[in-house]
């Protein structure tokens, strides 16, 4: 059993922001391991991190990061309870690091990231460095979401970043030049409404009965077409399905630099958008 002295149960203190007692207790209680004691302040709660773990964290940063040949991205979505903690140097950092252990571990969700041996640490998980952030923060931290692209030989990948709030990456076929896929990027960030699908085809069959079952209902709600014929009502939701596309579909949409045109106007023959992703804090 390791010594228990006045300095470990202080260190442990400072690192749970647990109670005194409640340290030299978990101390005890773990023949004086260090690392098992801080798990065992976590699982009876008593670590002030785990209870922070419970609160809303609805604010922080999305970030972007590629890798050395800009052929592998990442964007990011990592969550705090204040927009002041997402500003401090620590929660950037934590956010820095994160980008890498995706670039260089490539997992394929955050349940798979946060069992990972921590890149910046190996001795610990990733779920154990948040929960360390979380107490040295005083805040909650989630790692809500990332997206990853490999991108196919040739493709090109772009980003854009809007204050932190809202990241986008995009991949275009390999005619595509970084420029269109900037402005494709920022597209997509400023979109109102936000694209959700590429196209037509992406949209889910559930999806597109169910806004059906919505238009036809509002239909039927009006008086006036109450008598109307069930071809006539068909064209009526047929019109409103065609809207919903055009709102939805990111070929679609009318494109934000010349309205006039929507983004498949705006792409060079040989030229398709392979994929995107839209992320927006706390949406």
């Amino acid at each position: 059993m390791s010594e228990i002295t006045a300095s470990v149960v202080k260190e442990l203190r400072e690192k749970t922001q647990a109670g005194m007692m409640d340290c030299k207790k978990a101390l005890q209680e773990t023949a004086g391991d260090f690392e098992a004691a801080i798990k065992w302040l976590r699982e009876k709660g008593l670590s002030a991190a785990a209870k922070r773990s419970e609160r809303s964290a609805s604010e922080g940063i999305i970030d972007v990061k590629f890798n050395d040949d800009r052929t592998t991205a990442v964007v990011f979505e990592l969550n705090s309870e204040t927009d002041f903690v997402a500003r401090n140097e620590k929660f950037r950092s934590l956010l820095n690091q994160l980008l890498d252990q995706v670039l260089a571990k490539q997992p394929k969700d955050i349940i798979e990231l946060e069992a990972q041996p921590f890149i910046s640490d190996e001795s610990k998980k990733v779920a154990d460095a948040i929960t360390d952030a979380i107490a040295v923060i005083g805040e909650n931290i989630i790692a809500r979401r990332f997206a990853l692209f490999n991108a196919a030989s040739g493709n090109i990948l772009e980003s854009y970043v809007h204050n932190g709030r809202i990241g986008v990456l995009v991949e275009l076929s390999a005619k595509g030049t970084s420029e269109l896929a900037k402005n494709i990027a920022m597209h997509i960030a400023a979109a109102n409404p936000a694209p959700q699908y590429l196209d037509r085809s992406a949209v889910s069959a559930e999806h597109l009965n169910s806004e059906k079952e919505i238009y036809k209902n509002q239909i039927l709600q009006d008086e006036k077409n109450k008598n109307k014929p069930a071809n006539i009502i068909d064209k009526i939701v047929e019109g409103k399905i065609n809207k919903f596309y055009q709102d939805i579909c990111l070929l679609e949409q009318a494109y934000i630099r010349d309205p006039d045109k929507t983004i498949k106007d705006v792409l060079p023959e040989g030229v398709s958008v392979v994929r995107f992703a839209r992320f927006e804090l706390g949406a």
